[in-house]
């Protein structure tokens, strides 16, 4: 006989029960139907609590407790878990990982929200990254690499590949980053049928990238998983170099344009890094950086404008202002390599440049780097001038208006 999965129960009402929410995680006008299932959550989690690795006794406890408070106080409020998140803890490499909350899972399917989620998994950090310390002076990264288990539909559907404290629903505002999990499993099937898939069709298949054929396309799962992982580690340690470290800076760069100028930086002393010392998987990991950022991370970008969008549309005209990206005879885009190696060193010192500066003037350096390159906003509610960007019209195919 095999092990029921304890998993399909809950998974079944965390879903249904998550289509009745409003972005706020609230219900409107609960139904008698809503409060079953909510009973019927707490019943089922309790029953099979046994049989779930990741579950202590603590976690339960609390996350019983929500549930039970947000049904006591009302379906139609906001559902707050202070005492899970509270009760969470990081799970060590190769421990199971298990998380019921309402939840923001960022770019997972629309509309996002703060829906009931249940994520579960275990913490694979991948054995590269022994040898990856030697070139970022043993930098020791804040974030866990995980391979997602059983979920409901807003981490297991869409590209949401985090999650963070803040991303978990609660009363407290969370002042220190408690943990970092990143689902790196996911990375597989985004990037292939997605990036790969959106690089052909503006390189051409037949494209020689940048090493004469796109080394990334025949990547097995398990080293894509160990190659994303690294290039999780080398971004991160990216943010903290330079006159000012993002870890004590965060007050000044989750300002849009300082935002974009951060994101762009790091991405392109990452692409430096692993070309400069050619560690395990690093023809790989610069096609991810560039093809990521440039052709999937902007897609929806006039909706949602997050950082990751701008910076990627940034990247986009940088490259093209510079000739590093151009188009050949055919209409396709293709890589000048040696203009590229010296945009990346002109960029990234462009931008440490800026960072020396005192607050205000970083702040206004920042703004008119973007806009320098993007133009400034013909509409009052945009940042720069998108219908007028290269990517509007080579990527999207739209046309200045």
């Amino acid at each position: 006989m095999h092990k029921a999965d304890p998993f399909t129960a809950i998974i079944s009402l965390v879903d249904e029960i998550r289509a009745r929410q409003e972005l706020d995680g609230s219900i409107k006008d609960p139904s008698p139907a809503d409060h079953a299932r909510i009973n019927a959550l707490i019943a089922e989690l309790d029953r099979q609590a046994g049989a779930i690795d990741g579950l202590s006794p603590a976690l339960l406890t609390a996350t019983l407790e929500d549930l039970g408070r947000w049904a006591q106080n009302g379906l139609q409020q906001r559902p707050l878990f202070d005492k899970t998140l509270a009760s969470f803890k990081t799970p060590l490499p190769g421990e199971a990982l298990f998380l019921l909350a309402p939840m923001r899972a960022t770019n997972g399917p629309d509309p996002e929200g703060f829906r009931l989620e249940l994520v579960t998994g275990y913490r694979s950090e991948t054995p590269y990254l022994a040898d990856a310390g030697q070139y970022t002076e043993h930098y020791v990264a804040p974030f866990q690499c995980i391979k997602l288990g059983a979920a409901s539909k807003g981490f297991l559907q869409g590209n949401c590949i985090v999650l963070f404290p803040e991303s978990v629903a609660a009363a407290s505002k969370v002042d220190k980053q408690a943990f970092a999990l990143f689902f790196f499993s996911k990375f597989f099937h985004i990037y292939n049928d997605q990036t790969v898939v959106e690089a052909d069709r503006l390189f051409g298949r037949d494209s020689p990238f940048l090493f004469g054929q796109l080394s990334s396309r025949q990547m097995s799962e398990s080293d894509m998983y160990d190659a994303r992982c690294l290039w999780g580690y080398y971004h991160d340690y990216a943010h903290h170099t330079g006159p000012r470290p993002l870890d004590k800076n965060l007050y000044i760069k989750l300002n849009w344009f300082t935002g974009l100028l951060e994101e762009t930086k790091c991405d392109l002393i990452t692409v430096r890094l692993v070309q400069q010392h050619r560690p395990d998987f690093w023809q790989e990991i610069a096609e991810f950086i560039l093809l990521e950022r440039m052709f999937r991370y902007p897609k929806g970008s006039q909706r949602h404008m997050t950082f990751d969008a701008g910076t990627g549309i940034l990247l986009f005209e940088i490259l093209m202002n510079a000739q590093a990206l151009i188009e050949d005879e055919q209409g396709r885009l293709t890589f000048d390599t040696e203009r590229l190696g010296e945009q990346i060193s002109s960029v990234i010192a462009d931008i440490e440049a800026l960072e020396t500066l005192d607050d205000e003037a970083y702040l206004a350096g920042a703004r008119e780097y973007v806009q320098q390159h993007l133009g400034a906003p013909q509409n009052p509610q945009a940042r720069f001038n998108f219908p007028a960007s290269h990517y509007a019209r080579r990527v999207l195919g739209e046309s200045p208006h």
